[in-house]
């Protein structure tokens, strides 16, 4: 199975949303999530990045503090 093959059974599955850009997209979020940040809450939303390339994974270990 290739990587894309397997985001797509994800996504088809129901397991994960579609790819969303955080600086272009809206996040994938529920009305009462919205809701909660317009009435000044804070929700957690869990984000996932999926890198398929190792030498941008060096490069974000290398800038993530431990």
């Amino acid at each position: 199975m290739t990587f894309n093959e397997w985001l797509e059974y994800g996504e088809r599955n129901g397991f994960c949303t579609g790819v969303h850009c955080y600086f272009h997209d809206t996040l994938p979020m529920t009305a009462s999530e919205d809701e909660e940040i317009d009435d000044g809450g804070d929700p957690c939303i869990h984000v996932l990045r999926v890198i398929d390339d190792p030498l941008l994974r060096q490069q974000i270990k290398e800038n993530t503090p431990s």
